[in-house]
């Protein structure tokens, strides 16, 4: 599994490290946590910009296949 390689890919991490957290301790049930994950992604993903994530994403994978 490759790191998630995009713009601001930290906070994207540490969102779903605290959604996963918040499960495994109880805090959450899975849903309730994944569902608070998807909405910070999506808020991140307006914040910085849908096609520009989807553009850093590309030029990873173009290097990654050594094209």
């Amino acid at each position: 599994v490759f790191d998630l390689r995009i713009n601001s890919a930290g906070l994207y991490m540490k969102a779903l490290s605290i959604g996963v957290k918040r499960a495994l301790s109880g805090k959450s049930s899975a849903q309730e946590a994944l569902d608070d994950v998807a909405h910070k992604w999506r808020t991140l993903n307006e914040s910085i910009g849908i096609e520009k994530q989807r553009q850093a994403y590309r030029n990873v994978v173009r290097l990654e296949d050594g094209n």
